[in-house]
């Protein structure tokens, strides 16, 4: 096994262990190494892996001068929403969305376990807008389905096209992914918070891109600064940035999902990681153990 790699130890991990992982894939320099540990689709609903890759389409508009993290939320929807929003809005930044510190303490808007019919309004952004405040914007976080749908319609609001389709021209289709398909609204719009359907192999190079400053495979596709920005990873304390898990320490942060989908990228290592799998007993978030001992 090549220097670096560590997809040898995860798998027998996961042999030992039963767990329910379909499969590992790591990109150690340019080899990318991959086991396939239990039978599954090539592609799988990554959850809300999906967030960051909503968060990298809002830094494609970032790179493009079409988006500016500081402007309010208010300003973008007053015009078509004025019965729904209020002047609450007006000090939610778009920073505050990607960031899930709105104001509100609930998390909804689940499409993958929630009858989105069973809300008030089919256009469901409506009920984002309507949804009450109980903090005041900027100020406690609350992780929320409705946060990243709320999210990829801002991106879609000032990219002019839907967020999974500037995905498809500025990222998927530039490293070659296969196999794609994001959930959508009763109007089209992409969910932006989940229903992104993807190759394990695909998430890595997505680690791998963002691992390497936003250059894959000698190609740039999104600047270093965004990374920067959206990963903070100069922090010491975990936290949350721009849809990124950010872990103790520097350098390193990860995109997560339920049932533990998960891509490690760690700028202290020439190596990412990515797997997927379908665990409800928690027993898969184990193999992060041997991601920081090694």
């Amino acid at each position: 096994m090549m220097q670096n790699s560590i997809i040898g130890k995860l798998s027998d991990k996961v042999k030992s262990e039963n767990l329910p992982v379909f499969r590992i894939v790591e990109i150690v320099g340019s080899a990318i190494l991959t086991a396939e540990l239990n039978p599954a689709n090539d592609s799988n609903n990554i959850y809300s892996v999906s967030k960051s890759y909503t968060s990298f389409a809002s830094g494609l508009l970032f790179d493009r001068g079409l988006l500016d993290y500081k402007n309010s939320v208010y300003e973008l929807f007053y015009e078509d929403y004025p019965e729904d929003i209020n002047d609450t809005w007006k000090n939610v930044t778009i920073k505050m969305v990607f960031d899930q510190t709105v104001g509100i303490n609930r998390f909804y808007l689940d499409m993958d376990s929630e009858d989105l019919w069973g809300y008030p309004y089919s256009d469901l952004i409506r009920n984002v807008l309507r949804e009450p405040f109980i903090y005041e914007p900027g100020t406690h976080f609350c992780y929320s389905d409705s946060n990243y749908y709320l999210a990829a319609r801002i991106v879609e609001k000032l990219g002019g096209t839907d967020t999974s389709k500037l995905l498809w021209e500025a990222l998927f289709n530039p490293l070659k992914y296969q196999s794609h398909a994001w959930a959508a609204d009763a109007f089209g719009h992409c969910m932006g918070a989940t229903g992104l359907f993807l190759r394990t192999a695909d998430m890595a190079k997505f680690g791998r891109l963002l691992r390497d400053g936003g250059v894959y495979d000698g190609k740039r596709i999104i600047s270093k600064e965004w990374i920067d920005l959206a990963t903070n990873h100069k922090t010491k304390e975990g936290c949350y940035s721009l849809g990124f898990w950010i872990q103790p320490g520097e350098g390193h942060f990860c995109c997560s999902g339920a049932f533990d989908q998960l891509i490690d990228i760690n700028l202290n290592r020439d190596r990412v990681v990515a797997w997927s799998s379908y665990d409800k007993s928690g027993k898969v978030r184990g193999l992060r153990d041997l991601l920081r001992e090694n």
